[in-house]
């Protein structure tokens, strides 16, 4: 390993000036840049020597510097291959050089390949290319259509099958516990636990279970009318008559998509447990052990490639487990044969399932025996420290725990006894013993919530719609992943366990962990390399800053750091063999590493072209992993014509998610040349009309750590706390930051919310902590204007740095016309929430014209949170008038209903959302000329009245006569209640949202209550205001037991949909929840 010595100080390390221009200046080297961005902040306004008041193109670098990286593939980005980059001349003279470094900048892209027919050409012909295919463009927006979005096997709102848990079982039960996690989790009502219990009676009853000692073609399905949904499905067990298991033609019926059996259809929230070392194969060791073992192989074989249901093997250690032999012996039989070929997810647990006093009695077992053996030695095993690696946060649980009770003047015979601790623990009072097992007991319950996390993870990363390449707006974009200025961090330590100490600090800096598995000590080992993968998220999750949303069944995951799983090969300046045996075992690794369900694949491009042909396939079928194609050109210098070959190479055929090329140079002169490469790679994509995805372009060593300034998206890191660097030449991200921001590459943004009468908005706390989250420079603040023509005219709107802005009441629709172009959200909906600066293209006298997009996320903000307690899926339908599926959990039969009330901008965007999650639109509003509106808009009903079916409410009659009534009876006497539109048109409502006021006091109708409590669905109740916490209609509905979303939700989830539009990567979704929460949640003085 490499020192973590940049030797900054030295002149052959002072690209500054060699690869920006050539200066007089020796104070401008790099040193002198470190030096600069010492008292860098995460805003960027301190201690950076940047001339605060001046705002001139010659106080920076050229914008096009920065479009290399965020604007990439298109035309103005090739600009800056053929620009040398200006420094503030308040710090550097410039010199004649510029000249000389265009030249030769020129002369590395003169014979480019603008075709994949290998046509050289001229940067010039380049250049005419790319402008006549963006021609027939709008306002200069790329016209290339992305490629359509892929559905996933076990997306969200398609897949609703049972999950399946297969392996061997050690003595915890791990199986049918985290198969009760699964049911409590993803159950859909509260008789989703006793559903399996149901099935396995009538199973025995009648016989439909066979007994082992019986013929097994008894499949007696005729009375399945009291199925529950949701529960727990163990395959084999015992009765009277011996031993039982279930069959393919048992479980078969209760899989049929038939409508007519839907209610009795196994959904998701229901678990098969195929528990190859369950009770009965204790009860059956023998001649019938191998039978039952047969039945259930067939079993996992016709449930996964028959029925396609989601399968997860769960790995228990033999050992550390307590696993019986029998089932140590059947694991290794049956691992790679069974469990692993009829599985597509893993999961690795050691002791964290057994119970406290097993664990006590493993520890002192070994503690004596250790003893034992080496009465010499002392030191000992600390029977007190149970557990510790596998709790969340890491730490010790041993100050709980009784110390020593020995004497200091025992003899030497005490003395041995008491440094025994099996023997010590016998000297122990019953406190002390009762200390000791409470200890433990909370160390092992907070390791095994831990493993129920990694499943919930696990799950959570299946329900995901697949990455698609070029996509760039879905939940699971590539380049939102490895999007701009997003960093990731380098292990390489060979102990996961090294890496404890420095997690904190590396997670404040980072977006990702890149798990190096070539530098394992445990790289041949399937079940130490995952379970090193588990431990390293765990200690990543407390501390997890910078993660993104991860939608789990109505919550959100936000404590899983993204990783990135390596496997470099020695000629890619890794480790791993690359001789034929060593490819193979890499692209076994590659495989678990999907298995595992990491965010982002690295794949190397150069190796068995079938073999990654077949890891591809795996991911494209059934995974949502994104991979990034790489190559690593070691020790020599290619041409600029192969590096972009290079690129195209590492986008697999149009089947990566994102590219990265890292290059060799003998000269700082050439460290342009991996970015040079990207761009025209971008512009041959583009040009060929394939996906543009991003590129991660760098140059190895320390002559090559410009290109890691350069290089915006996606960057690997070292961090300063670490002891050393996982490769030469590497940066941390606050080296990183600070000098793009010197060097105006990264310039700081102003955003800022518009309305009037807005001092309560918490929209500047929430979006200045993501900035100051992801150590971007940028800065929120508030306008207050009743009038937009105020803004226009203003130096914020004027600003050349101002970079976005979010638009509130009363100027949502008052804004348009001061827009160039509107997202098909904001036209429909009619009103903007988003203003979004983009580059246009550079014309002719070199001016950049910039491009004010207006953009809706406030549907955005309703969307999210119905899809998730709906489980439709996170990416609506692009196609204009195409509806998503709902849930299972609302019966098919009958139309699902949102029932929105309010007719002002909000429902406009309710009403737009509502036709995503494919519901009818039903209005009730006091003016009925704006729901007639808000129907020739969006389609649905206007309700005259809030009655049920066939009912009048009193309270709401009364209610309706009342001053600033929400209707006047006679306006509304032409319009059905909302009773009567249900009957019409067997409809059921699904959800209420409400966009009045707080100060309304609004409550739904008893009937509305009535109607769930007698067995009918309970709707989710959405409040868009934020403030009070406690709205009536929140209160009544929490009270009736359904779902809530409040409007403090929709605008973390919204302000989420503005913070990616505006930086073009991930936002910390943990750090805009909090701010929301704790302006929004009374504090204890404040609640009644």
């Amino acid at each position: 390993m490499n020192n973590h010595n940049r030797n900054i100080n030295n002149k052959n390390n002072n690209w500054w000036g060699n690869s920006i221009q050539r200066v007089h200046s020796s104070s401008w080297g790099w040193g002198t840049v470190l030096a600069a961005t010492a008292g860098h902040t995460s805003q960027g306004e301190e201690g950076l020597g940047r001339n605060q008041g001046s705002s001139s193109a010659s106080n920076s670098c050229p914008a096009n510097v920065g479009a290399v990286n965020t604007s990439q593939g298109h035309a103005n980005a090739f600009s800056s291959s053929k620009t040398a980059l200006s420094v503030s001349s308040s710090a550097v003279e410039s010199t004649e050089t510029t000249t000389e470094q265009n030249s030769r900048s020129q002369t590395s892209l003169a014979s480019t390949f603008v075709s994949s027919g290998g046509e050289s050409t001229s940067t010039d012909d380049v250049n005419a290319s790319v402008t006549d295919s963006d021609s027939d463009s709008d306002n200069n927006v790329d016209s290339f259509e992305p490629l359509p979005l892929r559905i996933g096997k076990f997306q969200q709102g398609i897949y609703n099958k049972p999950i399946v848990l297969i392996g061997c079982g050690g003595a915890g039960d791990e199986l049918n516990r985290l198969a009760s996690s699964i049911v409590t989790n993803l159950g859909t009502d509260s008789s989703s636990s006793s559903k399996a219990r149901s099935i396995l009676m009538d199973m025995e009853e009648e016989s439909s279970a066979s007994s082992l000692s019986q013929s097994n073609n008894n499949n007696n399905n005729n009375n399945n009318n009291n199925k529950k949904r949701g529960g727990i499905i163990p395959t084999t067990g015992s009765n009277a008559r011996g031993t039982w298991v279930l069959s393919h033609s048992d479980i078969q019926p209760l899989l049929s998509s038939d409508s007519s059996n839907k209610k009795h259809q196994l959904d998701k929230s229901s678990v098969v447990v195929l528990d190859f070392d369950a009770p009965s194969f204790q009860v059956e060791e023998g001649k019938n052990s191998k039978k039952l073992t047969q039945h259930l192989t067939n079993l996992a074989k016709a449930l996964y490639e028959d029925e396609g249901l989601l399968a997860i093997y769960v790995n228990v250690h033999p050992n550390e487990s307590n696993m019986s032999r029998a089932g140590k012996e059947r694991k290794i039989e049956l691992e790679s044969a069974v469990f692993d070929k009829y599985s597509d997810y893993e999961i690795c647990i050691k002791s964290e399932g057994l119970d406290a006093t097993t664990v006590m009695a493993q520890k002192l077992i070994l503690a004596k025996n250790s003893h034992s053996s080496s009465p010499e030695n002392n030191d000992h095993p600390d029977v007190t420290a149970s557990n510790h690696d596998h709790t969340p946060n890491g730490n010790s649980s041993s100050s709980s725990v009784p110390a020593n009770t020995g004497e200091s003047n025992s003899s030497s015979h005490d003395i041995d006894m008491l440094t025994d601790p099996f023997t010590r623990m016998l000297t122990w009072d019953t406190d002390d013993k009762l200390a000791l097992l409470q200890s433990i007991s909370e160390s092992q319950w907070a390791a095994w919530d831990d493993i129920e996390w990694q499943l919930q993870r696990l799950l959570a990363r299946a329900f995901l719609p697949p990455a698609t390449p070029g996509d760039k707006t879905s939940i699971n974009s590539a380049h939102h992943t490895m999007g701009q200025n997003a960093f990731f961090l380098s292990l390489s330590f060979p102990d996961v366990d090294e890496t404890k100490p420095y997690v904190e600090a590396m997670c404040k800096d980072v977006d990702a962990m890149e798990f190096r598995a070539d530098l394992l000590t445990c790289r041949d080992d399937r079940f130490e390399t995952l379970y090193s993968l588990q431990k390293i998220r765990t200690m990543c999750r407390p501390h997890a800053l910078r993660a993104p949303a991860l939608p789990f069944h109505g919550t959100v995951i936000d404590d899983s750091l993204p990783v990135v799983f390596t496997v470099r090969t020695e000629h890619q300046a890794g480790t791993y063999p690359d001789d034929d045996e060593g490819i193979e075992n890499m692209y076994d690794l590659l495989n678990l590493g999907l298995r595992a369900g990491v965010e982002v694949l690295d794949v190397e491009s150069a190796w068995d072209e079938n073999r990654r042909d077949s890891l591809l396939k795996e991911v494209e079928s059934k995974y949502t992993s994104q991979v990034l194609g790489s190559h690593h050109v070691v020790g020599k210098r290619v041409t600029t014509e192969e590096a972009v070959t290079l690129f195209n190479q590492c986008s697999l055929q149009g089947r990566a998610h994102g590219s990265k090329v890292v290059l060799s140079i003998d000269s700082d002169e050439d460290d342009h040349q991996a970015i040079d490469a990207s761009n025209i790679a971008h512009l041959m994509a583009h040009k060929n009309h394939q996906p543009d995805i991003p590129h991660v372009s760098l140059i190895l060593g320390e002559v090559g750590q410009f290109s890691r300034v350069i290089n915006i998206p996606f960057t690997p890191v070292t961090h300063e706390s670490l002891p050393f660097v996982a490769a030469p030449g590497q940066m941390t991200a606050s080296e990183l930051m600070a000098t793009r921001l010197l060097m105006d590459i990264v310039p700081p943004k102003k955003f800022a919310i518009l309305g009037h009468k807005i001092s309560y908005s918490v929209s500047p706390a929430m979006h200045n902590a993501a900035f100051k989250a992801t150590n971007l420079p940028h800065s929120y603040s508030l306008v207050d204007m009743p009038d937009v023509q105020e803004l226009i005219e203003s130096d914020l709107w004027n600003d050349e740095n101002f970079g976005g802005m979010s638009v509130t009441i009363p100027h949502k629709q008052n804004i348009i016309p001061h827009l160039d172009t509107l997202t098909e959200a904001a036209e429909t909906i009619g009103a903007v929430n988003t203003i979004i600066v983009q580059e246009g293209q550079e014309s002719f006298d070199g001016s950049t014209k910039r491009i004010l997009l207006g953009d809706n996320t406030d549907w955005k903000g309703i969307y999210n949170p119905i899809s998730r307690k709906l489980g439709i899926s996170p990416i609506p339908p692009l196609s204009e008038g195409k509806e998503a599926e709902v849930s299972d959990s609302f019966d098919s039969d009958v139309v699902g209903v949102a029932l929105i009330l309010g007719g002002g901008g909000t429902a406009r965007a309710a009403a737009y959302a509502a036709n995503k999650l494919g519901l009818k639109p039903v209005y009730y509003n006091r003016t009925p000329s704006k729901a007639v509106e808000l129907v020739a808009r969006f389609g649905g009903r206007v309700a005259g009245s809030l009655d049920g079916p066939d009912i009048v409410d009193p309270i709401l009659e009364k209610f309706n006569k009342q001053e600033n009534t929400f209707h006047e009876q006679k306006d509304n006497e032409e319009y059905p209640s909302v009773g009567e539109i249900l009957e019409d048109i067997n409809g059921e409502i699904h959800v209420v949202i409400s966009t009045l006021p707080a100060a309304a006091e609004f409550t739904l109708p008893e009937w509305i209550i009535d109607q769930s409590s007698n067995g009918g669905k309970k709707p989710i109740i959405f409040d868009v205001n934020y403030k009070p916490y406690w709205t009536k209609l929140l209160y009544q509905a929490e009270q009736a037991g359904f779902d809530i979303v409040r409007g403090s939700e929709m605008l973390w989830e919204q302000g989420v949909g503005q913070f990616e539009l505006w930086t073009e990567r991930t936002a910390p979704y943990k750090v805009m929840k909090d701010v929301v929460l704790s302006n929004c949640i009374p504090k204890e003085d404040e609640e009644d």
